[in-house]
């Protein structure tokens, strides 16, 4: 198999493989795991920050808190908790931050494994209480993939966007299109196409 139908075979996005490592990592572990680290970094004028991190692995789930504190005396806080379902191939991941200021933000994800691909859903609410989400989802195809997203904003205006790549082994050729159309209705497409040349044959 050369480089470029090995590169085609593996467009789908990464968060197909994410959830497969992510399942063995936290399904495996029945018993608690915990485990933290501090890292103190001192500056030239005598300054320090200290960055403080502990996490647990138990019963399909895992749960982490950092803790940064500055010079001041001022910290951030950082708190995750993801977790994998095996029965129903969902991947779970929330996160929940808070900065020296004490204003919040946070971030939740679920990534579901399908027959062909994955779906994906993220929203983030900032500091200032706006809201972000996010959807995509990608099927491998008989030559390819096929994948498309759509971000909304805090105002609702939404970008959608479409793809699909494929490879033809006859003439070594993968072909990516991508069509996004922003919150005003108007569209753009791009097309990437790449040929492979056959090393030629040593003479014997």
């Amino acid at each position: 198999m050369n480089t470029l139908n090995r590169s085609i075979r593996s467009l789908l996005p990464a968060a197909l493989t994410a959830v497969s490592l992510l399942s063995g990592l936290i399904s495996v572990s029945a018993n608690a795991e915990e485990r933290g680290h501090t890292v103190v970094r001192s500056g030239p004028n005598g300054n320090s920050l200290t960055r403080a991190s502990q996490r647990k692995v138990q019963d399909g789930s895992a749960q982490s808190t950092t803790t940064v504190t500055g010079p001041n005396g001022k910290a951030a806080t950082r708190n995750a908790n993801a977790s994998y379902d095996a029965s129903t191939g969902t991947f779970t991941r929330n996160a929940a931050s808070t900065g020296p200021d004490g204003k919040a933000s946070s971030t939740n994800a679920e990534v579901v494994k399908t027959e062909d691909g994955y779906a994906r859903n993220a929203a983030r609410t900032g500091p200032n209480g706006n809201t972000a989400t996010s959807s995509s989802s990608a099927v491998r195809t008989e030559d390819g993939y096929a994948r498309s997203s759509t971000k909304t904003g805090p105002e609702g205006k939404s970008v959608t966007t479409t793809g699909t790549g494929s490879y033809d082994a006859e003439t070594n050729t993968a072909t990516r299109a991508r069509t996004t159309t922003g919150p005003d209705g108007q569209s753009s497409t791009a097309t990437t196409t790449r040929t492979a040349t056959p090393a030629p044959t040593p003479a014997p």
